[in-house]
C-alpha cells in the first residue's frame, strides 16, 4: 500500500509530526497545489493569521498548525487521511504513504464543523469521489505540478528558506499555537481554569463567595496542562492548589476590591500578554523541568511536582515581575527558587 520509493527523494520544504506520531512531508508539488487552490482548502484564515513575510511561507506555517493538531483517521489502498478539528472547521489532510509512519501531503480540504457532522455516513463515499482521481493520476500529476511549484518559488525565492528555518520553531510551538479550537475544547480549557481557581478558593475559609473572590483575576497553572501531558505527569495533580496561582486578568491593570490586597496583586505579572496563551512561559517551564529533573521520563511523584510548582510560584511573586507578564518570567528566576 505504500508509495514508490521515488516519493522519498522528492524535495521536502517542510515536515512535521501529527499528534499520534506520524511524520507528514510537504513537497514543492504539494505546496503548489495547495497554494493554487487555497480557497478550496479552507486555510485562508489561518494563512492570514500567519502572514509575516511571504505568502507561501504563511501557507507552510498554516499547514504546520493543522498537521500538529491532526491524527490519522482513515486509510485507503494508496492514501492515508489525517483529521484536525478546529473551532469552526474540520480539516482533512490527504497524504500518500511513504512507509508505515511517513506520508507525503497531497492536498488539504476543510468544511465547517457542522457540515462534517451532517455528512456523517457519507464521508467515506465523498472522500472517494473527491480524492480518487488525484490518486489515479499519481506520479504524473505530481510531475505536472512541478513547473507550477518552480514558478511559485521563483516569484518568492525566500519562501522555502523561511519555511525550513521556522520548522523547528513550529514543532516547539505545537503545544501552544494551534488551529482555532473546537467549542468543546474551549469549554474543557475553561473548565480546567475554573477547577483550579475553585481549588485555590477552597484552601481556607473566605469572607466572600467564589465569584466575588475570583472577580478580576484568573487562575494560572504553574505547570501548564500541555507541559503536564508532555512530561507524563499525573493529571490528577493538574488542578491541585499547589499547581495554581491567582493573577490579574486581562491585559490592562484593574481596580480590585479591598480584600484583594491591591499592593500584593500589583506585584504579580499579568496572565496573558497577547492571544489566549503564554507560549514563551510553556517553553521555559519545559527547559526548567529538564534542568531540575534531568532524564525524567515519567513516574512523577506528588512531591516532585509540588517542588517544581513551588519554585515557579516564587518566580511569579518575585518583585522584578511587577508590571510584567507571565511570558516575561526568565528561566534564571525559575532556577533560582528551586530547592
Amino acid at each position: 500500500m505504500f508509495a514508490p520509493t521515488t516519493s522519498k527523494s522528492a524535495p521536502v520544504l517542510w515536515q512535521g509530526k501529527t499528534r499520534d506520531g506520524y511524520t507528514l512531508r510537504l513537497t514543492r508539488s504539494g505546496l503548489a497545489k495547495i497554494v493554487s487552490n487555497l480557497q478550496q482548502t479552507g486555510l485562508h484564515n489561518l494563512v492570514q493569521n500567519n502572514l509575516n513575510g511571504s505568502h507561501e511561507a504563511a501557507v507552510v506555517r498554516a499547514i504546520a498548525q493543522v498537521v500538529s493538531n491532526a491524527a490519522h483517521s482513515s486509510s485507503g489502498q494508496n492514501t492515508q487521511v489525517f483529521t484536525a478539528v478546529g473551532k469552526t472547521r474540520k480539516y482533512q489532510i490527504l497524504t500518500q504513504p511513504i512507509d508505515s509512519k511517513q506520508s507525503a501531503i497531497l492536498f488539504v480540504r476543510s468544511r465547517p464543523t457542522q457540515e462534517f457532522e451532517y455528512e456523517g455516513e457519507f464521508e467515506n463515499e465523498y472522500e472517494a469521489d473527491y480524492f480518487l482521481p488525484a490518486i489515479i493520476r499519481g506520479v504524473s500529476a505530481a510531475r505536472k505540478a512541478v513547473p507550477a511549484a518552480k514558478k511559485v518559488a521563483s516569484k518568492v525565492p525566500k519562501a522555502a528558506h523561511a519555511a525550513r528555518s521556522t520548522a523547528s520553531t513550529l514543532q516547539r510551538r505545537a503545544s501552544t499555537r494551534s488551529i482555532p479550537r473546537h467549542p468543546s475544547a474551549r469549554a474543557s480549557s475553561r473548565g480546567d481554569s475554573t477547577k483550579l481557581a475553585q481549588s485555590r478558593y477552597n484552601l481556607k475559609p473566605k469572607p466572600m463567595g467564589f465569584k466575588q473572590w475570583k472577580s478580576g483575576r484568573e487562575a494560572q497553572h504553574l505547570i501548564p496542562k500541555a507541559v503536564f501531558k508532555a512530561h507524563n505527569m499525573p493529571l490528577t495533580l493538574l488542578n491541585s492548589p499547589a499547581n495554581g496561582i491567582m493573577l490579574p486578568a486581562g491585559k490592562r491593570p484593574k481596580q480590585y476590591p479591598i480584600h484583594r490586597k491591591p499592593v500584593k496583586m500589583g506585584l504579580r505579572p499579568a496572565h496573558i500578554k497577547k492571544g489566549r496563551a503564554h507560549p514563551q512561559y510553556n517553553k521555559k517551564v519545559t527547559q526548567f523541568l529538564a534542568w531540575a529533573y534531568p532524564q525524567k521520563k515519567g513516574n512523577w511523584s506528588t512531591a516532585e511536582v509540588e517542588r517544581a510548582a513551588l519554585a515557579l510560584r516564587k518566580a511569579h511573586k518575585d518583585p522584578s515581575m511587577k508590571g510584567k507578564f507571565v511570558d516575561d518570567i526568565p528561566l534564571s528566576l525559575m532556577k533560582k527558587y528551586f530547592r
